[in-house]
């Protein structure tokens, strides 16, 4: 929902600050907009991934990697001094939103996935015979 904001908000300022500002603060404003439309159309295949069932952890991880990416950048970017976003207000809020979002569901994505592995070898140890000696650390 913040890339959307984030697009949203850069594309209706678009105007007013590249015929006003240098074009440094344009080229970011067009950043802004990128990340949008990008983390945008990342969540719309998570969405289509997870009502087909087929959202397997690879692609958790790597769409909310990429998500993560972008956001931070765009949080180093936009709001930096000479950034659009430097000001409180819409942009600033819903890059540091996106950010911290997309961050908590990566790490989640990496939780998950050890978590999964750990589930799997204890699986596997409970299958295994019991060493001779009954320890299995040997």
């Amino acid at each position: 929902m913040s890339s959307v904001v984030l697009m949203g908000m850069a594309a209706t300022l678009k105007v007013d600050l590249c015929a006003n500002n240098p074009a440094v603060l344009c080229r970011r404003n067009d950043f802004a907009i990128a990340i949008g439309a990008i983390v945008g159309s990342l969540s719309f295949v998570a969405i289509v991934l997870v009502a087909c069932s087929k959202m397997g952890a690879v692609s958790y991880l790597l769409i909310s990697f990429i998500s993560s990416g972008l956001f931070i950048s765009g949080v180093i970017v936009l709001t930096a001094a000479d950034g659009p976003a430097t000001s409180l207000g819409t942009m600033y809020f819903s890059s540091w939103a996106g950010a911290a979002v997309s961050s908590l569901l990566f790490v989640g994505g990496i939780q998950e996935l050890f978590e999964a592995v750990a589930i799997e070898e204890e699986e596997a140890a409970k299958q295994r015979p019991p060493n001779q000696y009954g320890d299995d650390d040997i």
